[in-house]
């Protein structure tokens, strides 16, 4: 993958012990970063794009790092399980469609309410 390209240079000039706890923070940080974003939304529907996005990322994280020889049982921590967790609740709710109204938060504080046909809703 992409990771894989970029990271050759850097598993030469980095002491090979030390690589696999580099990956490994790397990783953490990241995943960290995700975590994050997924709290800040934590009583907001996350919007289908938001959704779609969020779950590419996150798939590609784990098979990027796992690639690098980082195991499962390291990649699939808490925090892991945590962000998993919310991206297949999210996904379930998507696909299920029970709630007929969404709302989105934005990075500024604002939210906006809509239903399945765009219409706005206090």
């Amino acid at each position: 993958g992409v990771l894989a390209t970029q990271c050759t240079g850097i598993k030469h000039e980095i002491h090979p012990n030390a690589t696999q706890q580099f990956f490994l923070f790397w990783y953490s940080c990241l995943l960290s970063r995700i975590e994050g974003w997924l709290d800040d939304r934590e009583n907001i529907d996350l919007h289908p794009f938001q959704l779609a996005a969020i779950s590419i990322i996150f798939k590609t994280l784990f098979n990027e790092f796992s690639s690098q020889g980082l195991s499962e049982d390291v990649l699939r921590n808490d925090v892991y399980r945590k962000v998993h967790n919310r991206i297949e609740y999210e996904e379930t709710m998507n696909t299920l469609n029970i709630d007929q109204t969404y709302t989105y938060g934005y990075d500024d504080g604002s939210t906006l309410r809509v239903d399945d046909h765009g219409r706005e809703h206090d």
